[in-house]
């Protein structure tokens, strides 16, 4: 095996890094305290949020990555999340609407896709939930 070691000499945006993925295109996102970066094999491209510019990350600190059945990444940035779209580049600070629209209700404190590209979502004040966009069903778990 042929291993490669990037760095901020490669252009990544900091040294620690907090997540990786590996999207269905092959392309490696790299969630770092400083931005958001996208490996194609050769070079690397860094996301940065932007106060006055709504399209770009909430802010530049992405904790988890993971893809959506729509090819959209979902980005854990502390206690809030967004959405970027590989091919236009920009990004939803707000998902929760998204979310709201399918049914889920109660403020997002964590959220999760798996393999098949469920969505497990638990909110603050309305307990958990898990939605299959491919089927469109939506089951909600009461806590207590």
């Amino acid at each position: 095996m042929k291993f490669r070691r990037l760095d901020t000499r490669d252009g990544l945006s900091n040294s620690q890094v907090l997540s990786i993925y590996r999207d269905s295109k092959g392309f490696v996102w790299i969630g770092t305290p400083y931005g958001l970066n996208r490996y194609d094999g050769y070079r690397v491209k860094t996301y940065y949020s932007e106060l006055r510019d709504t399209t770009t990350l909430r802010n530049n600190y992405v904790d988890a990555i993971y893809e959506a059945f729509d090819g959209k990444l979902w980005l854990q940035q502390g206690m809030g999340y967004a959405v970027l779209d590989p091919v236009t580049e920009r990004c939803d600070r707000h998902p929760e609407r998204w979310l709201e629209e399918q049914g889920v209700t109660g403020g997002l404190e964590f959220l999760s896709i798996d393999s098949k590209k469920d969505f497990w979502v638990k909110t603050y004040n309305n307990g958990f939930w898990h939605f299959s966009p491919q089927t469109k069903k939506l089951k909600h778990y009461n806590f207590g």
